[in-house]
C-alpha cells in the first residue's frame, strides 16, 4: 500500500510531493508513528468510503491544492483532490494533516 500527497499552489506556486509506504522509510521529517496514521486512515472503511469531488475550476490559486493517490496492495487506487478553505470529508483532513 502506498499513499502520494501532492501540495501545490499558495502564494509562492510551491509543488511538494511525499509519498508513504508500507515498504520504505518514511519520507524526511515525518516519523514513523505518522506514516503508519497515514496508512491507517487510508485502509480504514470510513476512507475508501468517500466519495471524490473536483476542485472547482474558479477556485483562487493563492490557495493550496492537494492531491492525494492511494495504491492500495491489491492494484486499485483512489485518487482525491481538495484545497485549502473547501468543505471535505474528515478522513481526508485527518490524513493531509498527518503529512504536516
Amino acid at each position: 500500500m502506498a499513499v502520494e500527497l501532492v501540495k501545490s499552489g499558495g502564494v509562492t506556486g510551491i509543488m511538494e510531493t511525499w509519498e508513504v509506504s508500507g515498504q520504505a522509510s518514511p519520507p524526511s521529517g515525518m516519523s514513523p508513528a505518522d506514516a503508519r496514521k497515514v496508512l491507517a486512515i487510508a485502509s480504514s472503511d470510513e476512507f475508501r468510503s468517500m466519495t471524490s469531488e473536483a476542485v472547482p475550476s474558479d477556485y483562487c490559486c493563492d490557495q493550496f491544492h492537494y492531491e492525494v493517490t492511494v495504491t492500495y496492495a491489491d492494484g486499485s487506487t483512489l485518487r482525491y483532490e481538495t484545497a485549502e478553505g473547501l468543505d471535505r470529508p474528515e478522513p481526508l483532513t485527518r490524513l493531509i494533516a498527518a503529512f504536516a
